[in-house]
C-alpha cells in the first residue's frame, strides 16, 4: 500500500511522535521550546507558569492542564515578559495587570496556547479565566 503525504519544510510525519510532558507543583515553571504539555498540581499550592518571549515558541503550542483538581483554591498563574510584544490574545497583563496575563481557576481547567512568535494566542481552554 502506497501512502502519499505533502511534504512541508516544517514538519512532515508519518507514524507516531512524543510530545514533552512536564510537571510543576508549588513553584515557577519557565517554559522552554521543547515543552508541550505542563501539568500543574494544584493540590497543595498556587502554580506558575513564565511563558517567556513568544519568539522562543514559534510556530509552537502549548498545554498548561489542572492535574492537581485544585485550582478553584490554588490558582494557575500564567506569566508573559508583559507590553505587546509578549501577550496573550493581543492583551497584555489583561487579568491581573503587570506581567500576569491570566490565570486558571476552575478545577481540572485548562488552556490551549499557540505562538506566532509575536504574541500568543488561545486556541482552547475550559473553566474560568
Amino acid at each position: 500500500m502506497r501512502r502519499d503525504y505533502i511534504e512541508t519544510p516544517e514538519l512532515n510525519l508519518i507514524g507516531s511522535h512524543q510530545i514533552r510532558r512536564t510537571a510543576v507543583s508549588g513553584t515557577t515553571l519557565s517554559v522552554d521550546k521543547y515543552d508541550y504539555l505542563i501539568e500543574c498540581d494544584t493540590s497543595d499550592a498556587v502554580c506558575s507558569i513564565d511563558l517567556r518571549t513568544p519568539t522562543l515558541r514559534n510556530n509552537q503550542q502549548l498545554v498548561i492542564k489542572d492535574v492537581g483538581s485544585n485550582a478553584g483554591s490554588n490558582s494557575i498563574i500564567i506569566l508573559t515578559e508583559g507590553g505587546a510584544t509578549s501577550s496573550i490574545d493581543g492583551e497584555a497583563g489583561n487579568k491581573h495587570g503587570g506581567s500576569i496575563a491570566t490565570s486558571i481557576d476552575t478545577n481540572h481547567g485548562y488552556i490551549s496556547l499557540y505562538s506566532d512568535g509575536t504574541q500568543f494566542w488561545t486556541t482552547g481552554k475550559a473553566g474560568t479565566f
